[in-house]
């Protein structure tokens, strides 16, 4: 009697597949791989002055719009703000103003950074923000721009869920071979 058909690579066949097994997670790493990257990185991560920044948040969570300030130049002031509203103002000799008080208790200014911080977020803050710095001696304000994207529980599950199904496809092929050594 014959045993039972073998498949090249040593996988056994599985369901809606001609391809063994052990090929599968290779094509399906490179798609999680890709999309995972742009998650992390997103369009605005390119480091240039006028892209935007894509920023992930998740509703009544918190999230920190981080500048990359220039040392080698001396900071006079950043102001802070959304389309129609200013929010924010911190200077070098570190005096932050609040200047929009519906954010009064959520807000804050890092004196390191002038990296901007809001808390228990709301669906109201999604979208754009924008860092205006000014450098002493400059002729031009710098502009940072960026834009806050809010998920709920469910979006933040499925998160999880993607990054543990990408570490799987990552880590099979190599406990796959260490078995086979």
């Amino acid at each position: 009697m014959a045993g039972p058909k073998r498949h090249p690579g040593g996988g056994a066949p599985r369901p809606f597949s001609s391809k063994p097994w052990k090929s599968q997670p290779h094509a399906f790493s490179s798609f999680l791989w890709n999309s995972l990257l742009f998650l992390f990185l997103g369009p605005g991560a390119s480091g240039k002055d006028s892209a935007q920044m894509e920023v992930p948040g998740i509703l009544e969570g918190s999230v920190t719009f981080i500048l990359n300030i220039s040392i080698d130049k001396e900071l006079e002031h950043v102001t802070w703000s959304r389309p129609q509203k200013a929010l924010a103002f911190a200077n070098a000799q570190k005096d932050i103003i609040i200047m929009d008080k519906s954010y009064q208790d959520r807000l804050n200014i890092s004196f390191n950074s002038y990296s901007l911080s809001l808390n228990n977020l709301t669906l109201e803050d999604a979208g754009p923000y924008k860092a205006q710095i000014n450098y002493k001696n400059a002729k031009v304000t710098t502009d940072k721009e960026f834009f806050l994207h809010l998920y709920g529980e469910f979006q933040r599950l499925l998160w999880w869920l993607i990054l543990c199904l990408w570490l799987r496809t990552l880590l099979l092929p190599l406990s796959v071979s260490l078995m086979n050594k």
